[in-house]
């Protein structure tokens, strides 16, 4: 079964290509997880689906609190 597709580039994913490295334990060791792009992740411009403002931004150099804690897990 597949999700929607993402025709603009809307979600960063840690599955197939990650940007962030998998961590070895916890309890969501294994797992992938997407970011929709209003949400800070370090790395990646956070371009609300949208290329113009993405283009004229600089990347986040930390991740939002919310995915710091996922990516904890």
């Amino acid at each position: 079964m597949t999700g929607p597709v993402d025709t603009v580039g809307a979600l960063v994913t840690s599955g197939e290509h990650p940007l962030v490295p998998p961590g070895p334990e916890g309890p969501l060791a294994g797992r992938s997880m997407v970011v929709k792009d209003v949400i800070d992740v370090a790395g990646v411009v956070t371009g609300a689906g949208n290329p113009t403002w993405a283009h004229t931004h600089p990347v986040a150099v930390e991740h939002a609190t919310a995915v710091r804690r996922l990516v904890d897990a």
